[in-house]
């Protein structure tokens, strides 16, 4: 027996026993006993808009008169698939964190408290400016800085004893400072000698003209380094204008001042050493 499928489009031949057929259980007129069959056709549609198909036709050309035999409808299980339950993302929780004083390591931290607001560590209320630091070789910083809060322009100094910034030598940061003179004091450059000595360097024009004056502290006053070097011509002691000393102190305690000079048609930069 010959059994012609036709769904849609799509021809299918395929022989089938009677037990098969009847294991198919397709419901038929007078049903399929006692009959040899020849050939079958079984014709179906499938609706384009709901994928259902539409009743099923069976048509029976074996030896009596056709028998039809409509079948319900079978709707064709469209699988839908399951929505994904997407896990909503756990918020974290960000820490709490308390301001903490201790000291961070990569960060500029003040050198004592208000050392770098407010007053700062000049302190007054002249203007403070020009400032020149040092590290003596037990680590503690010193700063000179130009101050007019005596009147005119003078030198003042200060040093960090751990806690606060401190005077070095009475009044060395108040009144005429360690200048102490009645001309313009510009431009300190300070620097700490091995054994822990600071000498401060600057411009002075109490002898009419810029001229270069240095100073050391002696553990108890703020004292020339040679005959003359902070009155009069100072160390420099030309005609004309002497400016912005530079100084630095050789690993055996020999200072060096370095400075631009106008004594030439020029300017120029000149170098002394003392010994």
């Amino acid at each position: 027996m010959n059994i012609h499928l036709f769904p849609y489009k799509l021809a299918i031949v395929m022989v089938l026993s009677l037990a098969m057929l009847e294991r198919l259980a397709l419901p038929m007129q007078g049903g399929f006993a006692g009959r040899e069959l020849n050939t079958l056709f079984i014709d179906w549609e499938e609706s384009e808009q709901s994928h259902a198909f539409l009743p099923l036709v069976v048509r029976d050309f074996g030896g009596g008169q056709p028998t039809v035999t409509e079948t319900p409808p079978v709707e064709t299980a469209t699988s839908t698939p399951e929505p994904t339950n997407t896990p909503t993302p756990t918020q974290t929780q960000t820490p709490t964190t308390t301001p903490s004083k201790t000291i961070v390591p990569g960060r500029w931290q003040e050198v004592g408290a208000g050392s770098a607001k407010g007053g700062g560590i000049s302190q007054n209320d002249g203007s403070s400016g020009l400032p020149s630091l040092a590290i003596a070789p037990d680590g503690t910083p010193y700063v000179a800085w130009r101050d007019i809060s005596g009147g005119d322009s003078e030198i003042y100094v200060r040093k960090f004893d751990g806690n606060m910034w401190v005077e070095v030598g009475e009044d060395s940061a108040s009144g005429g400072g360690i200048s102490n003179n009645g001309g313009a004091s510009w431009y300190p450059s300070l620097d700490i000698a091995p054994d822990g000595t600071p000498y401060v360097a600057w411009q002075d024009d109490s002898n009419g003209n810029y001229e270069i004056y240095i100073r050391r502290f002696d553990g108890q006053a703020w004292v020339e380094v040679g005959t003359g070097s902070a009155s009069d011509g100072g160390i420099s002691n030309n005609g004309s204008a002497s400016y912005v000393p530079s100084l630095a102190i050789a690993p055996n305690g020999v200072p060096y001042i370095a400075w631009g000079d106008d004594s030439t048609s020029d300017a120029e930069i000149f170098v002394l050493r003392y010994e």
